[in-house]
């Protein structure tokens, strides 16, 4: 389980003296077997080693050479976990990790132990949400919803993987249409019994809307959060936080209007009745008031709504003052200059 560096050279120091041990002292009960290189694997992929991926295709390409040991999907998921957990992953290693799955769809044609599951299908998807590959994530969601295949018909998607390829449209910062494409899945969700939206789904598609600028952005990021809201008074599995909150605040900021001030005092007084209605997450803390302030700056407009911006900025700055949670950070001086 240790994520230390050398740990992936002592695990294979390891694997060889009971290869070396087997046999130079006919020791059978020594010989590494299916559980030993899938934990091998697994240090490699906990390692996060940019070759990480590659040795774990070693080891199974090893494994695919041993006539004693009939690999699993285990043994396939903790490769592609490899790639999937790359410290600094590229394309390539979720291309590799794509085709690893495409192997195993390929196989489990002939080989039941080999179908591809839950867990392979997401680990994959993670890969590609981590950089933005949100074409290739949702084409992947479209397979496991797809009722076409025998295979696809026990791998439905959960929630994890509906929030998996909602991050990676999230990922295209400024991109209307990725924010679209965001929301979108959100609503595929509220049409699936068994993986409705959660708060991370929701909480991911404001981010998205909340990087796209604009009166549309701001306009589209409030209609969610009121849809939070009205999930959390029915005590769901959504429930309205201080991110939420603070996605809009930043959408708000981004949108360059003369309305700001105002569109920013509603936000904080409905992050405050949420906060005394006993949902201890809505309340404010210094991210989200940096966010108030920041938006406060941006306002646009004549000098009459720039000073009345002023004015409500100084009003907010001395809430965060005297608030008991929190303190201003350099961040919060920095806006205020």
């Amino acid at each position: 389980k240790s994520t230390d560096r050398r740990s992936t050279s002592k695990a294979e120091d390891l694997v060889r003296r009971m290869l070396s041990l087997c046999k130079k002292k006919d020791r059978s009960d020594l010989e590494p077997d299916l559980f030993t290189y899938t934990t091998l694997i697994d240090v490699w992929s906990k390692s996060r080693n940019d070759d990480a991926g590659h040795q774990a295709e070693r080891i199974l390409n090893t494994v695919l050479g041993l006539s004693h040991i009939q690999p699993t999907t285990m043994l396939y998921n903790a490769v592609i976990n490899s790639y999937a957990s790359i410290h600094a992953i590229n394309k390539d290693h979720v291309m590799r990790a794509r085709e690893i799955l495409k192997q195993m769809e390929e196989s489990s044609e002939k080989n039941s132990y080999i179908n591809p599951d839950i867990v392979t299908y997401n680990t994959v998807i993670k890969a590609c949400a981590r950089i933005g590959e949100a074409v290739l994530a949702e084409d992947l969601l479209n397979d496991m919803e797809s009722s076409n295949s025998v295979r696809n018909k026990v791998v439905k998607p959960d929630e994890y993987t509906y929030n998996c390829v909602i991050c990676a449209w999230a990922k295209k910062k400024g991109s209307k249409e990725a924010a679209e494409h965001a929301q979108s899945l959100l609503h595929r969700m509220t049409k699936n019994l068994h993986a409705g939206p959660d708060t991370i789904s929701f909480n991911t598609a404001l981010n998205a809307w909340s990087n796209v600028g604009g009166p549309v952005a701001v306009k589209r990021a409030d209609e969610l959060l009121t849809l939070m809201e009205k999930a959390t008074a029915m005590e769901s599995n959504v429930k309205v936080n201080r991110k939420s909150y603070t996605s809009v605040l930043k959408s708000i900021e981004r949108s360059r209007t003369s309305d700001i001030p105002n569109r920013v005092v509603n936000i904080l007084e409905r992050m405050m009745d949420q906060y005394e209605n006993g949902n201890r997450d809505a309340l404010p803390d210094s991210i989200s008031y940096n966010a108030a302030i920041g938006a406060f700056k941006a306002t646009e407009g004549t000098d009459d709504d720039k000073v009345h911006a002023l004015r409500l900025l100084q009003i907010v700055f001395t809430d965060m003052q005297e608030a008991p949670n929190v303190e201003p950070d350099h961040i919060t001086y920095k806006l205020m200059l």
